[in-house]
């Protein structure tokens, strides 16, 4: 069938955030559902875990996850996981600090504490 004709039934679905072990029951069962696409990585810090130090890549995960779609015949739209950037990233750059109409942003502690406060250091407003 040509994808561009094709109606899209799908989930989300974030490996990361489910054992391993888990993966291939989850899509199988997704294929079971009569599910042919699935949406995955963008959002909810996947950057993190392709990325989780400046300049040290994974993508091991997304491997396993490309191959148990191909072997149940899932197409996966596949997310930028931008909107979450990892913690090196905006301790490094804090102007790319996400922040509320009000300036206020989240900000990670080094003890691992996250807390809101007005943005800090340089911040480009577009």
């Amino acid at each position: 069938m040509d994808t561009l004709s094709q109606f899209f039934l799908g989930s989300s679905y974030y490996p990361p955030f489910h054992d391993p072990e888990d993966w291939e029951r989850d899509i199988a069962r997704m294929q079971e559902l009569g599910f042919n696409a699935m949406r995955t990585a963008e959002l909810i810090a996947s950057w993190e875990w392709v990325e989780p130090r400046k300049g040290e890549f994974d993508f091991g995960w997304f491997d396993r996850v490309f191959e148990l779609s191909e072997k149940y015949q899932l197409q996966i739209l596949l997310g930028t996981g931008v909107g979450n950037p990892p913690i090196w990233l905006l301790d490094l750059y804090p102007e790319v600090q996400i922040l509320s109409h009000d300036m206020m942003g989240a900000f990670m502690h080094e003890e691992g504490q996250l807390s809101v406060a007005p943005a800090r250091g340089k911040i480009l407003i577009i």
